[in-house]
């Protein structure tokens, strides 16, 4: 889930959430837009 978005130097990036199930871990990364697939 994309928590946030902030655009660094021209490039965007996104705050992401998503859970490991067999850690029951919850992960808040930063990623660079181009590495995310858009859906629906």
């Amino acid at each position: 889930m994309v928590v946030e978005w902030q655009q660094r130097d021209g490039a965007w990036f996104a705050l992401v959430a998503y859970i490991i199930e067999t850690d029951r871990v919850l992960v808040q990364q930063w990623l660079s837009a181009e590495l995310l697939t858009r859906i629906g």
